[in-house]
């Protein structure tokens, strides 16, 4: 545009001079004129906005701390900005903060900065390649007050991916909670940034994976079924629906409806008078277990799910039980195939819950116990 006008110039003599323009002011003559008087103004005003963005970044001196993501699957980076009116601990007005990003039980920690109540960053921090999206990302801030002192929390923040847009994420105000942190209103600003490097293969690949674990094969589910589940418990796009089963939820008297399972989430929604239990993570589960059929349970095995201390309070409706730990407990019964059932819960919460090295020892141990079956089966033969 800019090129044009200028050929436009070179090649048409200077106007003259009326209405109210005089030496050094030429207004436009028509309505055309005007208009695309307007058009150059926001194209210019674009470019200058592109060109102050371009020299703040190159300003910026970010680090990544000389740590890289590995492998392939899904890759979560996280870039500190800023924060904003972290509390002090002292009578200084000061504090040493720093910032410890947790994820899938990898843990990435920021540099100093020291006597800052509203430090700059600009770091970038990078988790492995991870084979199902995570779930949360948990943010603390703490000041550091010497080797050999224990550092003081000054808030924490939980970004939970399953329920927030990963649009939303790459340019965000998080707000801390805590008791300082609410105190003072602080905020770090975070940029998250969340890929999948193997495209459309890490669903069959999931699949294929779990079809092992539970010894059934799962289907892949059309887009149209997995786009109404994503619907029914307001989930983002990736999410992708692995199984689902008829069964009772027992409260004071049984629901019927389905359970839904993915890779993160678990989910009961009933028809009657409406009811729909929100979805709680796989990663909030402390314990599975199965308690034998009973009369009340129509002589049906039941399996209890115990949730983490403080954990799946937005679903406390749907719980049977609250243990004498304050752990809210859901019993689920009445499947129409239990042990398929009970064996797709336990491989999807197994996958969630261990980490990499507990899987590793599971394998070695069930490689063990499989050798010693087959030395005993061939001296029996013998």
């Amino acid at each position: 545009m800019a090129l044009y006008v200028i050929v436009h110039i070179w090649l048409n003599s200077p106007g003259t001079i009326q209405g109210l323009e005089f030496v050094g002011l030429d207004l436009p003559d028509s309505i055309g004129e005007f208009i695309v008087c307007g058009v150059l103004i926001l194209q210019g005003e674009r470019v200058m906005q592109l060109i102050s963005r371009f020299m703040q970044a190159r300003a910026q001196k970010g680090s990544d701390h000389g740590v890289k993501a590995q492998g392939d699957g899904w890759l979560l980076t996280v870039a500190l900005i800023e924060g904003s009116n972290l509390a002090a601990v002292d009578s200084s007005g000061f504090c040493g903060p720093y910032v410890v990003f947790t994820c899938n039980g990898k843990s990435r920690t920021s540099s100093i900065k020291f006597q800052k109540s509203s430090p700059q960053w600009n770091e970038r921090f990078e988790f492995d390649a991870m084979e199902e999206p995570p779930s949360v990302l948990d943010v603390e801030v703490f000041d550091f007050d010497g080797p050999f002192d224990d550092a003081t929390s000054l808030g924490q923040a939980e970004v939970n991916f399953l329920k927030t847009n990963i649009a939303d994420l790459t340019d965000l105000w998080i707000p801390l909670k805590g008791k300082l942190a609410m105190a003072c209103q602080s905020k770090l600003h975070l940029r998250i940034f969340l890929d999948n490097t193997k495209g459309g293969y890490v669903v069959t690949e999931y699949l294929s994976k779990m079809e092992k674990e539970v010894g059934k094969k799962i289907n892949l589910r059309s887009p149209q079924t997995n786009s109404a589940f994503q619907k029914l418990f307001g989930l983002p796009p990736e999410e992708f629906l692995i199984n689902d089963f008829t069964c009772h939820l027992k409260r004071k008297m049984p629901i019927q409806g389905r359970l839904f399972l993915s890779a993160r989430i678990i989910g009961f929604h009933a028809n009657i008078f409406g009811h729909k239990t929100k979805f709680f993570l796989w990663d909030d589960i402390e314990d599975i277990l199965v308690s034998p059929p009973t009369l009340a349970s129509m002589g049906s095995p039941i399996i209890v799910i115990t949730l983490r201390l403080g954990r799946g309070m937005d679903v406390r409706h749907g719980a049977r039980t609250l243990d004498g730990e304050g752990r809210l407990k859901f019993h689920f019964q009445s499947f129409v195939s239990f042990n398929v059932a009970h064996r797709t819960i336990m491989a999807l919460w197994k996958a969630r819950s261990l980490s990499p090295e507990q899987k590793v020892r599971i394998v070695e141990e069930e490689s063990e116990t499989k050798c010693l079956q087959n030395e005993e089966w061939i001296l029996l033969r013998r």
